[in-house]
């Protein structure tokens, strides 16, 4: 059982945050940590107590054991991170990750209430939603932090799976969620993550809070045909059909 304390009040990070090499796999030497911004020895040091308990606790978070995951001291934590997250960008900040540009990506399902209004618009083979200002989306899951990509495809792979698997829940349908790369929740950067997650090809950024402020939201053309033209999953969605007709109808 992970003991953390208070960190919210005192979190002791030493003098680097996260600077052990034996907080990373496959890393021993100080050069292979220049990413983190930590690029030779004098930079290393060993973990503080507090350190070595928020390592445990977020490398439960990034293999997935949601399980055995402790989600209030994992709250607590993030909340003192992101007050370090000037002081160590290039372990905290998704911003000094090379691959980030406007927004970070991730795919989920939502109501299709929620988006049945909109107006939207084709661009090359996506139709892109014209999220109003402070739109927010709510995991089901409930959790304080939600993994995102740097990459578009990462999510939209996501959502292709839901299709081409025929996982689609009634009254829901598959998207990709933007949120702007400026967002202050926003945490972690793809140095950092990419040495510890068990996805480290998906290069994962994390967004910590309960809900999602969202800056647009997309589907591929191709999904709304693949879902419209199978009559099995329009069937289990017969109460948003007129949704998906407008969309279709759209593109066709």
């Amino acid at each position: 059982m992970i003991k953390l304390r208070n960190i919210l009040q005192e979190f002791d990070y030493g003098r680097r945050l996260f600077a052990d090499p034996d907080n990373y796999d496959n890393v021993r030497d100080a050069d292979e940590l220049g990413p983190v911004g930590y690029g030779n020895i004098w930079d290393i040091e060993t973990d503080t107590e507090d350190e070595t308990h928020a390592m445990e606790l977020l490398s439960t978070f990034y293999q997935g054991d949601f399980v055995g995951l402790d989600e209030r001291k994992l709250k607590i934590l993030i909340k003192s991170l992101k007050r370090l997250k000037t002081k160590f960008p290039k372990i905290l900040d998704p911003r000094t990750s090379a691959e980030v540009e406007k927004y970070v990506y991730r795919g989920a399902t939502i109501s299709m209430d929620a988006i049945k209004d909109m107006s939207f618009k084709l661009i090359s083979n996506d139709i892109v939603f014209m999220v109003p200002d402070g739109f927010k989306v709510h995991p089901r899951s409930g959790r304080p932090i939600h993994s995102f990509s740097v990459e578009k495809y990462m999510a939209e792979q996501y959502v292709h799976g839901k299709v081409y698997d025929s996982i689609l829940d009634p009254g829901r349908i598959p998207i990709v969620i933007h949120v702007d790369a400026n967002n202050p929740n926003l945490l972690f950067s793809t140095n950092f993550s990419s040495l510890h997650s068990t996805y480290g090809d998906e290069k994962e950024v994390f967004y910590a809070a309960d809900n999602i402020i969202v800056s647009r939201l997309s589907v591929k053309q191709d999904v709304i045909r693949q879902i419209y033209e199978n009559d099995k999953a329009i069937d289990r969605m017969s109460d948003m059909q007129d949704v998906y007709t407008k969309l279709y109808n759209a593109i066709a």
